[in-house]
Protein backbone atom coordinates (compact mmCIF):
# COMPACT_ATOMS: atom_id res chain seq x y z
CA UNK A 1 0.00 0.00 0.00
CA UNK A 2 1.05 3.42 -0.74
CA UNK A 3 -0.63 6.61 0.60
CA UNK A 4 -2.30 8.73 -1.68
CA UNK A 5 -0.40 12.79 -0.99
CA UNK A 6 -2.92 15.39 -0.05
CA UNK A 7 -4.68 16.92 -2.52
CA UNK A 8 -4.99 13.95 -4.51
CA UNK A 9 -8.09 11.91 -4.87
CA UNK A 10 -8.59 8.26 -6.12
CA UNK A 11 -9.73 9.75 -9.54
CA UNK A 12 -7.03 11.47 -10.32
CA UNK A 13 -4.65 8.37 -9.67
CA UNK A 14 -7.23 6.52 -11.96
CA UNK A 15 -6.14 8.72 -14.65
CA UNK A 16 -2.71 8.19 -14.41
CA UNK A 17 -2.99 4.83 -13.47
CA UNK A 18 0.31 2.38 -14.63
CA UNK A 19 0.95 4.93 -16.96
CA UNK A 20 1.86 7.62 -14.87
CA UNK A 21 4.90 5.60 -12.58
CA UNK A 22 5.69 3.72 -16.97
CA UNK A 23 6.12 7.11 -18.02
CA UNK A 24 8.11 8.60 -15.61
CA UNK A 25 10.72 5.63 -15.17
CA UNK A 26 11.23 6.47 -19.24
CA UNK A 27 11.69 9.69 -18.74
CA UNK A 28 14.29 8.83 -15.67
CA UNK A 29 16.11 6.27 -17.91
CA UNK A 30 16.43 8.97 -21.16
CA UNK A 31 18.38 11.38 -18.95
CA UNK A 32 16.11 14.61 -20.49
CA UNK A 33 18.72 17.75 -20.02
CA UNK A 34 17.13 21.50 -19.23
CA UNK A 35 16.45 22.96 -23.49
CA UNK A 36 15.81 19.12 -25.01
CA UNK A 37 13.79 17.94 -27.93
CA UNK A 38 11.91 15.19 -26.98
CA UNK A 39 9.36 12.82 -29.62
CA UNK A 40 7.25 10.50 -27.88
CA UNK A 41 6.17 7.63 -30.51
CA UNK A 42 2.69 6.68 -28.59
CA UNK A 43 -0.08 8.77 -27.37
CA UNK A 44 -1.63 5.45 -25.09
CA UNK A 45 -1.34 6.33 -20.98
CA UNK A 46 2.33 5.63 -21.07
CA UNK A 47 3.07 8.22 -23.67
CA UNK A 48 0.98 10.59 -22.86
CA UNK A 49 2.23 10.49 -19.29
CA UNK A 50 5.63 10.58 -20.77
CA UNK A 51 5.11 13.79 -22.27
CA UNK A 52 4.26 15.09 -18.92
CA UNK A 53 7.32 14.19 -17.43
CA UNK A 54 9.20 15.57 -20.02
CA UNK A 55 8.70 18.71 -19.49
CA UNK A 56 8.67 18.43 -15.88
CA UNK A 57 12.18 17.17 -16.10
CA UNK A 58 13.34 20.13 -18.55
CA UNK A 59 12.46 19.32 -21.98
CA UNK A 60 11.54 22.47 -24.33
CA UNK A 61 9.36 21.37 -27.15
CA UNK A 62 7.97 17.82 -26.99
CA UNK A 63 6.25 16.22 -29.74
CA UNK A 64 3.72 13.36 -30.00
CA UNK A 65 2.95 10.88 -32.06
CA UNK A 66 0.23 8.73 -31.92
CA UNK A 67 -3.76 8.11 -32.44
CA UNK A 68 -6.89 8.78 -32.36
CA UNK A 69 -7.55 12.56 -32.52
CA UNK A 70 -8.83 12.32 -28.85
CA UNK A 71 -5.61 11.00 -27.53
CA UNK A 72 -3.61 13.70 -29.71
CA UNK A 73 -6.01 16.00 -28.43
CA UNK A 74 -5.23 15.32 -24.86
CA UNK A 75 -1.21 15.15 -25.81
CA UNK A 76 -2.00 19.40 -26.95
CA UNK A 77 -3.79 19.69 -23.68
CA UNK A 78 -1.15 18.28 -21.63
CA UNK A 79 1.80 20.35 -23.32
CA UNK A 80 2.73 18.88 -26.60
CA UNK A 81 3.75 21.46 -28.94
CA UNK A 82 2.68 19.93 -31.86
CA UNK A 83 1.13 15.87 -32.58
CA UNK A 84 0.87 13.90 -35.59
CA UNK A 85 -1.85 11.28 -36.39
CA UNK A 86 -0.60 8.38 -37.45
CA UNK A 87 -3.63 7.29 -39.28
CA UNK A 88 -3.05 10.96 -41.59
CA UNK A 89 0.46 9.91 -42.11
CA UNK A 90 0.99 6.18 -43.05
CA UNK A 91 4.38 6.41 -44.40
CA UNK A 92 6.73 5.83 -42.23
CA UNK A 93 9.65 8.42 -44.28
CA UNK A 94 7.14 10.72 -44.02
CA UNK A 95 6.68 10.72 -39.94
CA UNK A 96 10.23 10.92 -40.19
CA UNK A 97 10.60 13.43 -42.11
CA UNK A 98 7.58 15.23 -40.12
CA UNK A 99 10.18 15.33 -37.05
CA UNK A 100 13.50 16.28 -39.02
CA UNK A 101 11.58 19.78 -40.57
CA UNK A 102 10.47 20.50 -37.18
CA UNK A 103 14.26 20.11 -35.74
CA UNK A 104 16.10 22.15 -38.63
CA UNK A 105 16.71 18.68 -40.14
CA UNK A 106 19.04 18.11 -36.85
CA UNK A 107 16.29 15.55 -35.19
CA UNK A 108 15.38 15.15 -31.53
CA UNK A 109 17.44 15.24 -28.40
CA UNK A 110 15.31 12.29 -27.13
CA UNK A 111 13.24 10.11 -28.46
CA UNK A 112 10.27 7.38 -26.27
CA UNK A 113 9.36 4.67 -27.82
CA UNK A 114 5.75 4.32 -26.08
CA UNK A 115 3.58 2.23 -28.81
CA UNK A 116 4.39 -1.25 -28.01
CA UNK A 117 4.70 -1.61 -32.41
CA UNK A 118 8.49 -3.13 -32.69
CA UNK A 119 8.67 -1.41 -35.96
CA UNK A 120 8.44 1.63 -34.10
CA UNK A 121 11.93 1.15 -33.14
CA UNK A 122 13.71 1.83 -36.17
CA UNK A 123 11.47 4.34 -37.08
CA UNK A 124 12.44 6.08 -33.72
CA UNK A 125 16.06 5.70 -34.83
CA UNK A 126 15.66 7.34 -37.67
CA UNK A 127 13.99 10.88 -35.99
CA UNK A 128 16.95 10.80 -33.36
CA UNK A 129 19.74 13.13 -33.61
CA UNK A 130 23.75 12.34 -33.63
CA UNK A 131 24.59 10.94 -30.15
CA UNK A 132 21.11 11.26 -29.09
CA UNK A 133 19.28 9.14 -26.47
CA UNK A 134 16.83 6.36 -27.62
CA UNK A 135 14.12 4.60 -25.03
CA UNK A 136 12.36 1.49 -25.26
CA UNK A 137 9.33 1.27 -22.92
CA UNK A 138 6.87 0.30 -25.01
CA UNK A 139 7.94 -2.90 -25.75
CA UNK A 140 6.26 -4.70 -22.29
CA UNK A 141 5.62 -7.96 -23.57
CA UNK A 142 7.49 -9.75 -26.69
CA UNK A 143 4.89 -8.65 -30.41
CA UNK A 144 7.26 -9.45 -32.47
CA UNK A 145 10.71 -8.94 -34.24
CA UNK A 146 12.34 -6.01 -36.04
CA UNK A 147 14.94 -5.13 -38.20
CA UNK A 148 17.90 -2.64 -37.14
CA UNK A 149 20.60 -1.72 -39.35
CA UNK A 150 23.16 -1.55 -36.80
CA UNK A 151 25.45 1.17 -39.13
CA UNK A 152 23.20 3.17 -39.90
CA UNK A 153 20.60 3.46 -36.81
CA UNK A 154 23.11 3.07 -34.06
CA UNK A 155 26.71 3.26 -34.91
CA UNK A 156 27.16 5.91 -37.39
CA UNK A 157 25.27 8.36 -35.18
CA UNK A 158 26.97 7.24 -31.92
CA UNK A 159 23.10 6.41 -30.68
CA UNK A 160 22.28 5.04 -26.92
CA UNK A 161 19.47 2.75 -26.61
CA UNK A 162 18.20 2.27 -23.52
CA UNK A 163 15.49 -0.25 -22.29
CA UNK A 164 12.73 0.70 -19.37
CA UNK A 165 10.22 -2.52 -18.57
CA UNK A 166 7.48 -1.39 -16.65
CA UNK A 167 8.45 0.58 -13.07
CA UNK A 168 9.73 -0.01 -9.81
CA UNK A 169 8.38 0.97 -6.28
CA UNK A 170 10.61 4.27 -6.51
CA UNK A 171 9.05 5.37 -9.46
CA UNK A 172 5.20 4.93 -8.52
CA UNK A 173 6.22 6.58 -5.05
CA UNK A 174 8.23 9.63 -7.12
CA UNK A 175 5.66 9.97 -9.75
CA UNK A 176 2.77 10.45 -6.96
CA UNK A 177 4.52 13.14 -5.35
CA UNK A 178 4.79 14.85 -8.70
CA UNK A 179 1.26 14.22 -9.73
CA UNK A 180 0.34 16.45 -6.06
CA UNK A 181 2.49 19.15 -6.69
CA UNK A 182 1.41 19.32 -10.51
CA UNK A 183 -1.60 18.30 -10.62
CA UNK A 184 -3.82 21.47 -11.20
CA UNK A 185 -2.01 21.97 -14.27
CA UNK A 186 -1.88 18.70 -16.25
CA UNK A 187 -5.55 17.84 -14.14
CA UNK A 188 -4.78 13.83 -14.76
CA UNK A 189 -8.67 12.55 -14.34
CA UNK A 190 -9.55 14.60 -17.38
CA UNK A 191 -7.69 11.08 -19.28
CA UNK A 192 -10.63 8.90 -17.80
CA UNK A 193 -13.15 9.42 -20.55
CA UNK A 194 -15.72 6.90 -19.88
CA UNK A 195 -17.00 4.77 -17.43
CA UNK A 196 -17.63 1.04 -17.20
CA UNK A 197 -19.94 -1.16 -14.73
CA UNK A 198 -17.42 -3.99 -13.52
CA UNK A 199 -20.07 -6.96 -15.55
CA UNK A 200 -18.84 -4.84 -18.90
CA UNK A 201 -15.53 -5.62 -18.42
CA UNK A 202 -14.90 -6.94 -21.01
CA UNK A 203 -16.08 -4.16 -23.43
CA UNK A 204 -13.72 -1.71 -21.37
CA UNK A 205 -11.04 -3.68 -22.66
CA UNK A 206 -12.30 -3.87 -26.41
CA UNK A 207 -12.76 -0.24 -26.13
CA UNK A 208 -9.17 0.12 -24.26
CA UNK A 209 -7.85 -1.98 -27.24
CA UNK A 210 -9.25 -0.29 -30.39
CA UNK A 211 -7.99 2.78 -28.55
CA UNK A 212 -11.72 4.36 -27.91
CA UNK A 213 -10.63 5.71 -24.92
CA UNK A 214 -7.85 7.14 -23.60
CA UNK A 215 -8.33 5.80 -19.73
CA UNK A 216 -11.61 4.09 -18.47
CA UNK A 217 -12.90 4.00 -14.71
CA UNK A 218 -15.74 2.28 -12.83
CA UNK A 219 -19.16 4.47 -12.25
CA UNK A 220 -18.82 6.43 -9.01
CA UNK A 221 -22.64 6.62 -8.36
CA UNK A 222 -21.82 2.59 -6.93
CA UNK A 223 -22.02 2.80 -3.01
CA UNK A 224 -21.65 0.01 -0.52
CA UNK A 225 -22.53 -0.16 3.14
CA UNK A 226 -19.34 -1.03 4.74
CA UNK A 227 -19.69 -2.28 8.31
CA UNK A 228 -15.93 -2.03 10.50
CA UNK A 229 -14.28 -3.56 13.53
CA UNK A 230 -10.93 -2.61 14.37
CA UNK A 231 -8.50 -4.17 17.20
CA UNK A 232 -4.79 -1.72 17.45
CA UNK A 233 -3.55 1.43 18.72
CA UNK A 234 -4.69 3.58 16.03
CA UNK A 235 -7.81 5.25 15.38
CA UNK A 236 -10.91 3.81 13.87
CA UNK A 237 -11.25 3.95 9.50
CA UNK A 238 -12.65 6.98 8.19
CA UNK A 239 -14.28 7.47 4.99
CA UNK A 240 -13.74 10.65 3.06
CA UNK A 241 -17.39 11.03 3.15
CA UNK A 242 -18.32 9.72 6.26
CA UNK A 243 -16.05 10.25 9.54
CA UNK A 244 -16.92 7.89 11.53
CA UNK A 245 -14.76 7.71 15.61
CA UNK A 246 -16.09 4.63 16.85
CA UNK A 247 -14.15 1.16 16.89
CA UNK A 248 -16.66 -0.80 14.96
CA UNK A 249 -20.31 0.26 12.84
CA UNK A 250 -21.61 1.40 9.45
CA UNK A 251 -21.35 3.61 6.92
CA UNK A 252 -22.73 4.28 3.12
CA UNK A 253 -19.82 5.22 1.20
CA UNK A 254 -19.27 5.70 -2.63
CA UNK A 255 -16.93 3.23 -4.17
CA UNK A 256 -14.07 6.15 -5.45
CA UNK A 257 -13.89 6.45 -1.85
CA UNK A 258 -10.86 6.80 -0.08
CA UNK A 259 -10.89 4.79 3.19
CA UNK A 260 -8.16 6.88 5.74
CA UNK A 261 -6.47 5.57 8.67
CA UNK A 262 -5.74 7.81 11.30
CA UNK A 263 -2.60 7.59 13.56
CA UNK A 264 -3.40 10.85 15.73
CA UNK A 265 -0.39 12.66 15.35
CA UNK A 266 1.52 12.25 12.37
CA UNK A 267 4.81 10.60 13.97
CA UNK A 268 2.26 7.87 15.44
CA UNK A 269 2.91 4.25 14.21
CA UNK A 270 1.72 0.33 15.14
CA UNK A 271 -0.12 -1.95 13.87
CA UNK A 272 -3.64 -2.60 12.60
CA UNK A 273 -6.05 -4.99 12.18
CA UNK A 274 -9.05 -3.94 9.68
CA UNK A 275 -11.86 -6.31 8.86
CA UNK A 276 -14.36 -4.61 6.35
CA UNK A 277 -17.67 -6.23 5.93
CA UNK A 278 -19.30 -5.09 2.09
CA UNK A 279 -22.82 -5.13 1.12
CA UNK A 280 -24.41 -3.87 -1.72
CA UNK A 281 -26.40 -0.42 -1.67
CA UNK A 282 -29.41 -2.53 -2.10
CA UNK A 283 -30.76 -4.31 0.86
CA UNK A 284 -31.64 -7.63 -0.43
CA UNK A 285 -28.88 -8.32 -2.09
CA UNK A 286 -26.42 -10.62 -0.49
CA UNK A 287 -23.18 -9.62 1.21
CA UNK A 288 -19.88 -9.70 -0.65
CA UNK A 289 -17.19 -12.09 0.82
CA UNK A 290 -15.38 -10.21 4.08
CA UNK A 291 -12.19 -8.36 3.28
CA UNK A 292 -9.34 -8.25 6.08
CA UNK A 293 -6.15 -6.49 5.60
CA UNK A 294 -3.22 -5.92 8.43
CA UNK A 295 -1.05 -3.30 8.14
CA UNK A 296 1.42 -2.37 10.09
CA UNK A 297 3.74 0.35 11.11
CA UNK A 298 1.64 2.96 9.68
CA UNK A 299 2.03 6.85 9.70
CA UNK A 300 -1.00 8.96 8.84
CA UNK A 301 -2.42 9.01 5.62
CA UNK A 302 -4.98 7.73 3.02
CA UNK A 303 -5.28 4.23 1.71
CA UNK A 304 -7.05 3.37 -0.98
CA UNK A 305 -9.69 0.13 -0.16
CA UNK A 306 -10.55 -2.74 -2.07
CA UNK A 307 -14.19 -1.77 -1.55
CA UNK A 308 -15.86 -3.31 -4.81
CA UNK A 309 -16.80 -2.18 -7.90
CA UNK A 310 -20.13 -4.06 -8.72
Amino acid sequence: MLPLPDGIEPLDFMGGGCGLPTGFHAVERAGIALGDTVVIQGSGPVGLNAAIFAQLAGALRVFVLGAPKARLEAAKRLGAEDVLDLGEVPNSADRVAWVRGRTAGRGADVVIEASGNPAAVPEGLEMLRDAGRYVVVGQYTDAGDTTLNPHRHINRRHATILGCWGYEFTHLHRALQMMASHNARFRWRELITREYRLKDAGQALEDMERLAVVKSRPPAVASRVVSWRTKSNLSSPRFSRCHPERSEGSALVRSSDAMQLGAGSGRSKGSAVVTLDILRADPSSRRLPRLRMELSCIQEGRFLAALGMT
